[in-house]
C-alpha cells in the first residue's frame, strides 16, 4: 500500500507543470485508500469531465483564446518546428522533402510528388510542360538536361547520374499519381502557363482524363496519406 501511494505522488509530482496539482482533486473520501485501478481511473475521468466542461464555457470562441492561456506561443511552436525541418525541394517538381530535421543524415524524400510542370519543367526547344509525374518519369526511359545551359542528357532512370541536387534525392518509381495535382492543374491551367510563360499543348498537352476530375476527388485524394 506505502509503495503504491508513494508512486503515484511521484507520478502526480512529475505532472505538476502540465496539469497542476492532480493530488488536490484525488485526495477525497472516494479516492482514499484507494487500491483498486478502475476506482482510480472512474475518479480521475469524473474530475477530468468537470474540467473539460469548465473549459469549453470559457472557450466558446475564436476570441476566448488568448496567448496568455499558452504555456508557449501557438507560433513560436510553429516557427521552432518549421525551421528545425528540411526545407530541400525535389529537382523535377519542387516538393518539399519531408523530413523533420535539417541537415538530416541521408538523401531526401518526399511522400509524394507532382507533375513537373508545376515547376516550370518543359520541353527543349518548346514552350510545352513536361507534364509527368516525377514517380513515373523515373520508370522510364525519357531522358532529362540537368540545367538548361546542360548539353549533356540523362536517363531518367539513372536521374542520380546527373550529380548535384539529383544524387541527392530518392525518387520512388511506384508511379503514383495524386488525383490532388491533375485537378490542380485543370483548374489553375492558366495561372501556370503565365507564371513560367509555357503551355500545355503539344506534348504537354493535358490528358482528357485529368479535366474529369472534381474538386471533391482532389480533397478525397489527399485523404489518403
Amino acid at each position: 500500500m506505502g509503495t503504491q501511494i508513494s508512486g503515484w505522488s511521484f507520478f502526480s509530482n512529475s505532472l505538476v507543470d502540465e496539469l497542476g496539482d492532480t493530488r488536490v482533486h484525488l485526495c477525497d473520501e472516494e479516492c482514499k485508500d484507494c487500491v483498486d485501478y478502475d476506482v482510480l481511473v472512474k475518479a480521475i475521468e469524473k474530475e477530468l469531465s468537470a474540467a473539460v466542461e469548465e473549459l469549453k464555457k470559457s472557450l466558446c470562441k475564436i476570441s476566448d483564446f488568448s496567448m496568455e492561456k499558452f504555456r508557449e506561443r501557438p507560433d513560436d511552436t510553429l516557427i521552432k518546428h518549421f525551421c528545425g525541418c528540411c526545407w530541400e525541394q525535389c529537382p523535377f517538381c519542387g516538393a518539399v522533402c519531408t523530413n523533420s530535421q535539417n541537415d538530416h543524415p541521408g538523401n531526401h524524400h518526399a511522400d509524394f510528388h507532382c507533375t513537373s510542370g508545376m515547376n516550370g519543367m518543359y520541353y527543349r526547344s518548346t514552350t510545352e510542360f513536361f507534364i509527368d509525374f516525377c514517380t513515373t518519369a523515373v520508370a522510364s526511359d525519357k531522358c532529362f538536361y540537368s540545367s538548361s545551359e546542360s548539353r549533356a542528357s540523362f536517363c531518367f532512370k539513372k536521374y542520380k547520374k546527373a550529380g548535384g541536387k539529383y544524387e541527392k534525392w530518392n525518387i520512388s518509381t511506384d508511379l503514383s499519381e495524386l488525383a490532388y495535382w491533375k485537378w490542380f492543374v485543370c483548374e489553375f491551367q492558366e495561372n501556370l502557363e503565365k507564371h513560367h510563360n509555357k503551355g500545355f499543348y503539344g506534348k504537354g498537352e493535358i490528358p482528357d482524363n485529368w479535366k474529369n476530375y472534381k474538386q471533391s476527388d482532389a480533397v478525397e485524394s489527399l485523404e489518403i496519406w
